[in-house]
């Protein structure tokens, strides 16, 4: 799967969420490959990291930018095809 962008600025991947696009909350790491698998477990990926990682909506961290919502520890998050993004489902 192809993710929509990453800011190299602020080190966030913009990936499409019950399709809006948002960014997510790593800052952790080095400018991802284009493609993931299916299926990955959120936990052992270095996109998601190991803690909780917020979606957010502009890849900043700004106070005024409001969390869509939390990928958590563990959780299970399946990637579909849709155009240049993915579609992000947490299970």
């Amino acid at each position: 799967m192809r993710w929509g962008a990453w800011s190299s600025a602020n080190r966030r991947d913009e990936i499409l969420h019950n399709g809006r696009w948002v960014w997510t909350g790593v800052t952790n790491r080095m400018k991802p490959p284009g493609y993931i698998p299916d299926t990955i477990s959120v936990s052992p990926y270095g996109r998601f990291g190991s803690k909780n990682a917020p979606l957010r909506k502009t890849p900043r961290s700004d106070p005024y930018d409001s969390i869509l919502t939390t990928l958590k520890k563990g959780d299970k998050v399946t990637i579909t095809g849709k155009a240049e993004g993915g579609w992000v489902r947490v299970n």
